[in-house]
Order: structure tokens, then C-alpha cells, then sequence
């Protein structure tokens, strides 16, 4: 539990002295199922206290996953314009957004204060953040109904820059 314990400050601290990425145009690549994989499948909480998984997740329609924190200022810029889109591709697209604030509280308090109607889940971190690369936030994944990850995004995107990314699952 101490090694644990210290991986997490030591996250914390990468992501904290890193700092959240902004930028006008997030770095953004799309990329073949072979060189980034499939989506590793974890437990996720939704904010509600419904549990569900990743692969549950791409099992019906493609999915975009968003890991953010309600203290990351690119993070909570965005949120809006993934809201926006989840309403306006949701039949067509699942949408999990993920955060990896310490205090999941934090968090919850966040989303309720915006009304945003998206699904909003927490998970183990460590877990996520080694499955996903993540080194900074807030980092957009796309993954096909095959689990494969199409598309991979580090920094914020502006509600354009999301709809562009979201094109390979809505072809």
C-alpha cells in the first residue's frame, strides 16, 4: 500500500509541476490500432455510484474517453464543448469522461455546479494512467467498437478541434 501511496504523489507531482497542457490546437494524432493497441478495460464508477467498464463502454458504438480534473484549467475549459458534443453525437458516440482528481468529491462538486448531462466517472488511477500514457492532462482517447484506439489527443481542444477528432468514429 506504501509503494501505491507513493506512485500516486509521485503522479501528482509529475502532472502538477508538468501542469496541464493548453494549447489553441491540442497535439493530436490519429493512429493505427497497431502502434497505440486496444483500450485496456478498467472498473469505472460513475458519478452516480453506477459501475460499468471501458470495454462495456465500446461494445455498441464507438468511445470517446476524456481524462481531465476540475483543477486543470484546459480541463474545465473544455468540458463545456464535450458536453455540447455528447448531446449533439451521443446516439452515435459514448462518452466517458474521467477524472483524475485525488479527491473524487472534488470533482463531483464540479460537474453539479455546471449541469452538465454527460456521464462522468472515476477509476483507479494508477491503473488509468499507466493503461493510457498519461502525463499531462486533459488527454482525449477515441476507441473503435473493437477496442481499438484510433486517436489519441494530449492538451485542450476548442469545440471544433473535438468535432474534428471525433470524424474516424463517425465515419
Amino acid at each position: 500500500m506504501k509503494k501505491f501511496n507513493i506512485l500516486l504523489l509521485v503522479m501528482v507531482l509529475a502532472v502538477t509541476l508538468t501542469g496541464c497542457i493548453s494549447q489553441s490546437k491540442a497535439s493530436s494524432e490519429a493512429v493505427s490500432s497497431s502502434s497505440q493497441g486496444t483500450a485496456t478495460d478498467a472498473v469505472l464508477t460513475r458519478f452516480d455510484g453506477q459501475q460499468t467498464s471501458i470495454r462495456e463502454l465500446y461494445t455498441d458504438k464507438p468511445l470517446y474517453i476524456n481524462f481531465w480534473a476540475s483543477w486543470c484549467g484546459p480541463c474545465v475549459n473544455e468540458m463545456p464543448n464535450i458536453d455540447s458534443l455528447a448531446q449533439k453525437y451521443g446516439d452515435r458516440i459514448n462518452f466517458a469522461a474521467i477524472s483524475v482528481d485525488e479527491e473524487p468529491g472534488d470533482a463531483k462538486a464540479f460537474v453539479q455546479r455546471s449541469g452538465f448531462s454527460m456521464s462522468f466517472y472515476t477509476g483507479d488511477n494508477q491503473l488509468l494512467g499507466n493503461a493510457y500514457g498519461l502525463s499531462a492532462i486533459p488527454v482525449s482517447i477515441l476507441v473503435d467498437k473493437d477496442g481499438n484506439i484510433i486517436a489519441k489527443a494530449v492538451g485542450g481542444m476548442s469545440e471544433s478541434d473535438l468535432e474534428e477528432f471525433l470524424q474516424p468514429a463517425l465515419k
